[in-house]
This record gives C-alpha cells, sequence and structure tokens, in this order.
C-alpha cells in the first residue's frame, strides 16, 4: 500500500513501515486525522519499545523495498506485536520455512514477519554459502558458481526489451549469486553507469542512474554483514560517450576501487574491499590469475572481458589494470543450431571455455545447454580475423572426445573453468525474455539432480530460480542436516521445503495466437476466493487456470507420516490443502499437526488423498520453481509493473476497465488508478464489469450478436480471447472538419474527406492502414494519395507509402527526396480532394483522436489530463507514547486485554479513572483507552514439577511432544525448567523428558459492553467533494422525543451541532456534541442509508 505494508495475515489491523529502510516499525492503527484529512499510522512499535518520535512522509519506506534481510523458519503458537511477545495479533500456530524477515530479536528468538513477531527455529542461511567450503585453498575457478547475466537490470527505461533480473546486487547476494555480469556506459556528465546496449539502468532506491559505484557500495554492505564470501564483478565496456572512454574511464574505476583510500567504510578503506594482488600469471599480462578462496574472503573480485589497462599517473610507465582479464567471446554469429560457430569457444590457452550463444530460439538454446553439459558437443577456438578476411576456415574446432575438450569434463584438472550462460535474447514479438528464460531455467532444474556432477562451473542466468541457486552452490560442499531437513523428494526429483513452486498442469495447454507469434499458456493449480451474493466466502482450489505469477499459485512441499506422504502448503498463508471425505471436495484450511486430511501422496504428478487414493485433483502436475523476486510483488494480484509505477491492484476484480495502454488494463477505485488483473481478454467483454475468463479452455456458454464468445466461471459471466493493443484512430482536416475516408462502393483506391464514422486508421511501422481495406496509404509520384496493397508496396523501396506524423498535425512523407517535406493536404477549392504539396498551410493540419478512447498511448496522458486519479501516498507516523511501557510481572493478563477488548492493559503504575463500565476501570494512555488491571482481572497462577512418563503427558502439558529418546540436542531451557529440542523428522519442536516444569496458569477475564467516552476532541464528519459536514440538528421533533432520525448535510460552521466525538473504543463511535447520548449510524447496510440514534454499543454505530 504504497509507503507502508498492510498485514492481511493477522486477526488484527496491523501495518509494517520504516523510515529510510531502518529498524521497521509495525502498527495497528490506520486512519485520517485532521482538517484537511491526512493519513496517519498509530500505535506503533520497533521491537518492544513503543514510537516516540516523529517521522517525515518523505523518509517513509515500505519494508519490501528496502534491501533484502533473508529468510528464517518460523515455528510458533502464537505471533506478537512486539518481539517481547506483548498483545497477540495472530493466535493460529504457525509453522513455515522459509518466511521472509523484516527484523529479529536473538534474545527473545523471535522475527518479525508478515504474521507478526513469531519464534523462530532457524536462519535460512543461501546469503552465507560460500564459508560452508571447507577447503579454503581452492582457487575460484575450481568452485561451481551462479550468476547472473546483465545483472544490473533490474530498473531500466525500456525494461520489456532488456530487463533479465528482478533484484539490484544486494538481493541477488542475498539469493547466493556470487558472478556479476555488469555493463558499464558513460555519458558526458564524466559518470559511470549501468546500460544494455544504450539503454540506461536505474536505482530504485534513488530513482537516479545505477552507477557503477552502487554496486560496488551495495556489495560492501553485503561483506560487511557476511565477511567470509566473495563477490565477483565481470565488467563489460559498452556505449562509451565520446568525451569520456577509454584509458580515462579505466583510470577512475582504478581510482574508486583498488586506489580508493580516500573513502571509509565500515571503519576501513574502501581499497580494502578489493581484491589487487596479482592479476595474471605471467609477465606478458596474458594469463589470467585465479586467486585461492581465502586470499579473497571479505573482498570484491574484479574480472573484465577486456584488458582495462592504465597509467595511474601520466608519468607512469607500467600499465595498471582494473581486473582481472576473463574474456568472454561475441557469439551473436550463432542463430541457428548445428552451426560450428555455435560451439562452445575456448580461449588460448586453453583453460577456459565460454557457451554465450544468445540469438538462438529457446528450443536450441537448450540443446546447446544440455550438450555442454553432457559432454556432448566439440569445441572451438577463437575467430581469427586473417582468416575470417580470406574467406578460409575461422576457427579450429576440437571435437567432443578431443583432449581439449575432454579436460573440461577431467573432474581432476584444477585449472580449467566453463562459462555457461544461460541468457537468450528477446527475438520473438510477442514474448518477454523473462518467459523464455523460465524454460531454460526449467530445464536446468529438471537436469541437475542429485547425482549429476558438476566441476569447475559457473552458470550464468536470467531470471535465476532460488532452487537452482542452491543446487549449484550445494555442490561444494557436503550438506549438513540443516540443508538436508530441507529437502523433499517428489517422483524422481528433489525440492526444497522453504522454496516457492508452481504445481504446472502437464497435460492442459491452450495455444494462444495473435498476429506475430503462439504461445503456450499453462494451467497451474491455484487458489480460488469466491463470494457469492449473499457475501459467503469460499476458498477452493481451482486445476485449471492459467499460471499466473502471484502467491496464490505459488507452492511450498512439506514431507509428513516419515516421508511417505506430502502437506501442501500455499505460499500466500501458509495454510495447506485439505481433502473432505464426506463432502468430497478439496479446499483450504490452517495447517494442523497430525492431521491425515491434508496428507496427501504424489505419484507421476497425480495428487491423491491419503484418506482415499481414489480422490485426487484433476490432471498430473509438475512441480517447478519460481524466479526469484522482490518480496513487495508476492502478493499482488496484478502485473508488478502497476507497482513499479507506484499503483495499486484494483481490489475489485471485477472493477470496470477505464483505459487500457500497453501495460495492461486500468481501472478506478476510491477516486484513483488500479491495476486490473494479469490476462486481457477481448475488450467488448471487459468493457462491461465482468472479467476475463481465468481457465486455460473455457467452455464458449454464449456468443453474443457482436460475435463475442463468454464463458460462465465461479457462478460469473466471463469474456473469452485475446485483446491485441488497439491503436486505431481516425483522422480529421482541422480545416473542413471532415476524416480521411474512401469510397468503399466504387473505388476503394481514392482517399478523400468525408464522414468521420468510416474513418479508422492504423499507424504502424511509419504505415497508415485503413482498418476497413487493409490498404496502405501511398504518394503516387510523391503527389497523388492512393490506396494500395501493404506488402507489394512496402517490397518497393522507391515506394511513398512511409509517412511520418510532423509536429502531430502534418501526415509527411518519411524521408522525402524533397527536403520541404511533401504533405498531405486538402484541396482548398473543393474541401474534398488530396494532394501532398510542400506547402503547409490549415487545409494540410489533421487530427487525430482515438477511436475508442479507452486506448491510450501511455496511461501518463489520462494522469496528465485528470491528476487526481494518481494515487496519493502521503503516510506518517504520529508520536503516541512519550514513555517507555514498563512491563507487568503478569505477561498473561496483558495479552487478554488486547485479545478480548482490543485494546491493552494499561501500564502498571496509571492509576487515574477515565471511565468506568462492567468490564472495569479504564484509563487513557499513549493516546489510546485501556484497562487498569487491578480493576479488571483477577489472574491465580500455580507452578508444580512434572515428570512426563508418556508422550501424550508432554503434549497434554506443553502442546508438544516428549522428543525421541535419541535426540539429546538442547535448543533451549524455558523459565518453567522445559527443555526443548527439535525434532527435523516431524519439523517440530519436542520436550526432552529429563527435566520438565510446568506452569498452568488460570485468567479470568470481564470484557466491556459499554462505551467509555471522551468529550476532549471533537471533531467534523467532513465530505470532500461536497465540501459539506453531518449535522446533528436538535430542532427537529424527532430528537426532541428522542427518536432516530436523518443528519442533515450543510455547509460547515463551529456551531456545537456540526461537531463529534470520536470515541475510540472498541472499534469507533461518533458521538453527538450537543447531544452526547446520540451516535451516527449505518442504518441501512445495503443502501448505505444514515442516521442519528441512541449510543449502542450492539448495534450499527
Amino acid at each position: 500500500r504504497g509507503r507502508f505494508y498492510e498485514l492481511d495475515l493477522v486477526s488484527t489491523e496491523a501495518y509494517l513501515v520504516t523510515s529510510h529502510c531502518g529498524r521497521p516499525h509495525i502498527c495497528t492503527r490506520y486512519i485520517k486525522e485532521g482538517f484537511p484529512s491526512t493519513d496517519v499510522l498509530k500505535n506503533c512499535y520497533v521491537g518492544k519499545e513503543a514510537v516516540t518520535y516523529k517521522i517525515d512522509v518523505g523518509e517513509m519506506v515500505n519494508p519490501d523495498n528496502c534491501p533484502f534481510k533473508g529468510k528464517i523458519h518460523i515455528n510458533s503458537q502464537q505471533c506478537y506485536l512486539t518481539s517481547d511477545g506483548k498483545y497477540v495479533i495472530r493466535d493460529i500456530p504457525i509453522s513455515y520455512t522459509g518466511a521472509t524477515y523484516y527484523d529479529i530479536d536473538e534474545t527473545n528468538r523471535r522475527a518479525l514477519t508478515e504474521f507478526g513477531w513469531c519464534d523462530y527455529i532457524s536462519y535460512i542461511n543461501d546469503a552465507g554459502w560460500m564459508n560452508n567450503i571447507p577447503n579454503k585453498n581452492l582457487t575460484i575457478n575450481q568452485i561451481n558458481i551462479p550468476g547472473t547475466h546483465d545483472s544490473g537490470t533490474y530498473y531500466m527505461d525500456f525494461s520489456s526489451y532488456a530487463q533479465t533480473q528482478n533484484l539490484d546486487i544486494y538481493g541477488q547476494l542475498m539469493h547466493g549469486i556470487r558472478y556479476f555480469d555488469i555493463r558499464v556506459g558513460t555519458n558526458n556528465m564524466n559518470e559511470i553507469f549501468i546500460n544494455h546496449n544504450g539503454f540506461k539502468c536505474f536505482n530504485k532506491k534513488t530513482h537516479k542512474l545505477y552507477f557503477l559505484k552502487d554496486i560496488f557500495d551495495e556489495s560492501i554492505d553485503f561483506l560487511h554483514k557476511y565477511q567470509n564470501e566473495t563477490v565477483i564483478i565481470h565488467l563489460k565496456e559498452e556505449k562509451f560517450h565520446s568525451d569520456f572512454k577509454g584509458e580515462d574511464v579505466f583510470r577512475r574505476i582504478g581510482q574508486m576501487t583498488i586506489f580508493n583510500n580516500r573513502d571509509i567504510v565500515y571503519n576501513k578503506p574502501y581499497s580494502d574491499y578489493f581484491y589487487k594482488d596479482k592479476f595474471f600469471i605471467d609477465e606478458d599480462d596474458s594469463k589470467p590469475y585465479f586467486p585461492k578462496l581465502y586470499e579473497v574472503q571479505g573482498k570484491i573480485v574484479i574480472l573484465t572481458r577486456d584488458k582495462f589497462k592504465y597509467k595511474l599517473n601520466l608519468n607512469d610507465k607500467a600499465d595498471k589494470y582494473v581486473g582481472i582479464t576473463v574474456s568472454i567471446p561475441a557469439m551473436g554469429d550463432c542463430d541457428k543450431y548445428g552451426k560450428e560457430v555455435c560451439y562452445p569457444v575456448v580461449n588460448d590457452e586453453k583453460t577456459i571455455r565460454v557457451q554465450d550463444d544468445y540469438n538462438l530460439n529457446v528450443g536450441d538454446k537448450i540443446r546447446i545447454v544440455s550438450e555442454v553439459l553432457h559432454h556432448l558437443i566439440p569445441s572451438r577456438s577463437t575467430k581469427s580475423d586473417m582468416t575470417y578476411f580470406l574467406y578460409t576456415k575461422q576457427f579450429t574446432v576440437w571435437g567432443e572426445s578431443d583432449p581439449v575438450t575432454n579436460k573440461f569434463y577431467d573432474t581432476d584438472n584444477k585449472d580449467v573453468l566453463t562459462i555457461n550462460f544461460m541468457n537468450i535474447a528477446n527475438a520473438d514479438p510477442g514474448t518477454s525474455i523473462e518467459s523464455k528464460s523460465f524454460l531454460i531455467n526449467t530445464f536446468l532444474y529438471r537436469t541437475l539432480h542429485d547425482k549429476f556432477v558438476i566441476h569447475n562451473y559457473w552458470f550464468i542466468f536470467d531470471y535465476p530460480f532460488d532452487h537452482n541457486i542452491r543446487r549449484i552452490y550445494t555442490s561444494n560442499f557436503q550438506e549438513d542436516n540443516v540443508y538436508k531437513s530441507r529437502i523433499v523428494k517428489v517422483d524422481n526429483y528433489t525440492v526444497y521445503s522453504d522454496f516457492n513452486y508452481y504445481a504446472i498442469r502437464s497435460s492442459l495447454t491452450y495455444i494462444r495466437r495473435n498476429e506475430n507469434n503462439k504461445v503456450d499458456l499453462k494451467a497451474c493449480l491455484q487458489r480460488k476466493l469466491i463470494v457469492d451474493e449473499q457475501g459467503n466466502k469460499q476458498d477452493v482450489i481451482k486445476t485449471n487456470y492459467k499460471c499466473v505469477n502471484n502467491k496464490m499459485n505459488k507452492w511450498r512441499i512439506k514431507q509428513s507420516g516419515k516421508g511417505k506422504f506430502y502437506s501442501i502448503l500455499s505460499s500466500y498463508d501458509a495454510k495447506c490443502i485439505n481433502y473432505d471425505p464426506q463432502k468430497n471436495i478439496f479446499f483450504m484450511k490452517d495447517c494442523t499437526k497430525n492431521n491425515k486430511y491434508e496428507d496427501f501422496t504424489i505419484n507421476d504428478g497425480i495428487i491423491c488423498s491419503r484418506m482415499d487414493n481414489t480422490k485426487c485433483l484433476d490432471g498430473a502436475f509438475e512441480f517447478t520453481p519460481t524466479v526469484i523476486e522482490s518480496p513487495r510483488y508476492e502478493n499482488l494480484i496484478c502485473s508488478s509493473v502497476f507497482a513499479e509505477l507506484g499503483y495499486e491492484c484494483c481490489y475489485n476484480e471485477n472493477t470496470k476497465v477505464e483505459y487500457v495502454d500497453e501495460i495492461g488494463n486500468w481501472g478506478i477505485e476510491n477516486g484513483k488508478l488500479c491495476g486490473i488483473g494479469y490476462e486481457r481478454c477481448s475488450f467488448s467483454a471487459l468493457d462491461d464489469p465482468y472479467p476475463c475468463c481465468s481457465s486455460v479452455n473455457p467452455e464458449v456458454v454464449y456468443t453474443d450478436e457482436s460475435g463475442n464468445t463468454w464463458g460462465y466461471e465461479d457462478g460469473q459471466w466471463c469474456g473469452i480471447g485475446e485483446a491485441n493493443y488497439d491503436t486505431s484512430f481516425s483522422i480529421k482536416n482541422a480545416k473542413t472538419g471532415e476524416c480521411l475516408i474512401t469510397d468503399f462502393t466504387y473505388d476503394t483506391d481514392t482517399p478523400y474527406t468525408g464522414e468521420c464514422v468510416h474513418s479508422i486508421w492504423t499507424y504502424k511501422n511509419n504505415l497508415l492502414i485503413l482498418n476497413a481495406s487493409g490498404k496502405c496509404l501511398k504518394a503516387m509520384n510523391a503527389q497523388d494519395p492512393r490506396m494500395v496493397d501493404c506488402k507489394k508496396a512496402t517490397e518497393n523501396l522507391d515506394s511513398y507509402v512511409y509517412f511520418e506524423i510532423v509536429d502531430n498535425k502534418y501526415i509527411c512523407i518519411k524521408n522525402s527526396v524533397n527536403q520541404g517535406h511533401n504533405c498531405l493536404s486538402v484541396d482548398s477549392t473543393n474541401g474534398k480532394s488530396l494532394k501532398f504539396t510542400t506547402s503547409k498551410n490549415e487545409y494540410s493540419e489533421w487530427e487525430f483522436k482515438r477511436w475508442n478512447e479507452k486506448w491510450v498511448d501511455s496511461i501518463k496522458e489520462v494522469i496528465t489530463k485528470n491528476p487526481d486519479l494518481k494515487p496519493e501516498q502521503e503516510i506518517i507516523i504520529v508520536p503516541e507514547i512519550t514513555t517507555t511501557i514498563v512491563p507487568t510481572s503478569t505477561p498473561e493478563p496483558i495479552l487478554d486485554c488486547y485479545a478480548k477488548t482490543g485494546y491493552p492493559c494499561c501500564a502498571s503504575e496509571l492509576t487515574e479513572i477515565i471511565s468506568t463500565d462492567e468490564s472495569g476501570n479504564w484509563g487513557y494512555e499513549n493516546g489510546d483507552w485501556c484497562l487498569i488491571i487491578d480493576s479488571t482481572i483477577k489472574t491465580t497462577t500455580t507452578t508444580a514439577i512434572v515428570k512426563p512418563t508418556s508422550s501424550s503427558d508432554c503434549y497434554a502439558k506443553t502442546g508438544y511432544p516428549c522428543c525421541p529418546p535419541e535426540l539429546t540436542e538442547i535448543f533451549e531451557i524455558d523459565e518453567s525448567g522445559n527443555i526443548w529440542g527439535f525434532d527435523y523428522d516431524t519439523d517440530d519442536w519436542c520436550i526432552i523428558i529429563e527435566k520438565n516444569t510446568i506452569t498452568s496458569t488460570t485468567t479470568t477475564t470481564t470484557v466491556p459492553t459499554s462505551i467509555p467516552t471522551s468529550d476532549t476532541k471533537p471533531v467534523w464528519v467532513y465530505n470532500i467533494n461536497l465540501k459539506q459536514c453531518f449535522s446533528a440538528n436538535t430542532n427537529v421533533a424527532a430528537d426532541i422525543q428522542d427518536k432516530p432520525y436523518k443528519p442533515l448535510i450543510k455547509n460547515c460552521t463551529n456551531a456545537a451541532n456540526y461537531q463529534w466525538y470520536f470515541d475510540p473504543y472498541p472499534k469507533g463511535y461518533l458521538r453527538s456534541v450537543i447531544n452526547k447520548n446520540k451516535c451516527l449510524y449505518l442504518d441501512d447496510v445495503a443502501n448505505g442509508k444514515i442516521k442519528v440514534d441512541k449510543c449502542n454499543i450492539n448495534d450499527n454505530a
């Protein structure tokens, strides 16, 4: 939600927010306050302390937009508002491996997650894997390393063309990436920034260019936290500006890195974070030196594709180098499988082999990657310029059994390195780099099984999977029990219990066709929340809906029943799929221990209930890893592009489409633009308040008179088909007011001006195409307009069929030999006929109007005309508490106050009684109501030493079983003397039997039933659009007779009848100042009618 994160998996209202990405605050109230109103977060805590200071709006950041802290294994009976366990905000047990955490309290062993502050068991430490390598004498080429291609492209000006990553460098490091392919460019301001082929990359945190210094800074921040890791940055020169290039750039890089002793970071000179001892192993600086791991722990190793050499000072005789030269050959000539130019290239020293065939189609790319992995492809030398110009053989080829090729598969050879790029160019129209890389990475996921041996291997990915990253780095060492406890065997492959997976239905595919290509649409196992007309909600399982990138489509797998069965958890809220044998349905439910109804078998992809192996989900499923991405996108219900631009997803999936641009469909909710859904269907379907059909192959139930097809899903109509982005528009002459058309009855080839209803044109690739005939406008002899067959016209390079729109009003021949621009004009004598002339006047001015005004080039057009539609992000934290809360000696009653009343107990030293009701005495502190403890809660506590004699006894006393006799590792001894262990077979806590103390507590609490009142802060109930206020008018007879009546809506004044008290207990009441026993009521829920009547806690006030 813009600058903060709403927690929707807790039982109370709660939000997360940070100040400049510092420690996150968790707040319990979000209201509008003041006049004019401002959004405010209240009742905020950091760790266990209450907030006592103000955060300015400009400082506020959603924690999901901050540097990724990591994943953690939580196992908690309850989750809390504070790290010391005050105030339960989730009372449902949660056991979840791989939860994103935002803060940690190691003393209380709690982590702040989207469930609140929860008890945790262990970190998921993908960030510190290099420290697990036992042999620190290995050289870095001997380590199997996961890397990324075009690593800095996570935020671009033309992201659809060149973006290959979802995360910044720090985020990728936290997920285990260690090699980074960095393309550097420069500008005339002497800045060095990241780009790809001239497309600029930006830093989301600064909203400025993504500078090379940013890359180094993020790496140093990471190395400060993980001091035994190594970061490899491979630099490539790409688009240097003519004013700042070559040696000047290389010198600047050297000055900012290995020679930078000026900047001090974490009490160390900047240069100390860079490896700088030895770059080459020979005197002529040709053979790269790969340092040993112990030499580069805690350091950045810079590699360069070419020799980045320079003289530090102009008088120096010896050259300096930016880093170790490791060349990556240009392999763009490989455009079809089978060519020798596609073979992996071996360097001159025959120590490094590279596959970087990025211009292949997906099938051929996968084949090349597979053959390199399986020793089934020859190798070749780099290209020789001399033989190339003589048109002889360009390179030497070594067969797949040749010693040169064989050495790269010899596990005893320590001197070699294979760099295998998984990248692919975005060559196919209508597809994305991400969709194609998903297929390549899925292939690799199937290939890198447990027994597959990789050696001296660097894998370079676009949009990598967590699963592949871990599989690669764990090949460097023996996995310990922490890693092994997360491995789950499904059919013949492995998944990890802390990673997300799609369950893709293998037998259900729809081929979606558009004018350029075909795209396979897969069906995924996913959740669907269905709401009927009465408002009843049902959380059901769908097996034939299109795969969508959100957590309702993503799953975690856990083994149960000693490995015989599986629990399938939703990545969204950690609920489990259950089977109800009585109703014969699959549904979602909170996971519980020893629940056979959430146990399933998985054989050949078919998921069946443990209770009845004939009850299975429709179809066979393949569990496929998901792409690593920022947590901010994991819960979206629309494309992440909307969030990138600062817009929310529409809450109502049936919101009517108001605008469509190349991003997708836009709606309006609460007066602000929002993004709708993921898939586009026929626009005529979206024009009505109906969604697109979600299933892959929806049944056509109805075809309307316009030819639109409709399906019926989940109790409502849905549109079938895909929408192509519509760029149609009419072309109207500014002088005559008539539009450019042709005569469809007699002469379809001669354009003239007439009624605008027939003027529907498309401007594409500089062609002007008349939609009705499909013909293109042409300037015969650069003078006379005609309509011709587009294909034939474009085959003739001399044909004048290409036009440009000049100054948004002239239609001129593109690249005309006549420098005066021959432009289309209406004959001033008859106002009908047309001519291309060099003179520009009012008859040659044209107006271009979208045929369907909902289609726009960019949503920015809409915002420019209607700035109020842009979402507001003005949120502040108000200091509510000025003193530190002192914990009482009886924490259970404090939790009970909050759970039972929605308000905390007062601090023990607070004794001033503000109000009294059946619940007891009410106080007021920290800007909110609280129950005075001594008057409201009676607590008795008894403690006894108990020695359990059976597992059931352990469970009865603590809620957890006894540990198996062989399990003796102690994790913790609590205040009652219970000795806690952890059983990895059951993935749960257990009690070690020898010494247990059980504490039993009995608590009784009275729940308030009337309203404590506060008469100190009157407010106005003000309508922003009408600029008027509610009035409780005491002159009406109904008020005098103590009967309900309709409030007045009038211009605001300071009179008492316009003022209301806001009573915050328990949910918020608006009570009249002039008549204190009267409140505003929602009288008619269905129609939203409001009345003034006696205040009553049990009513709709």
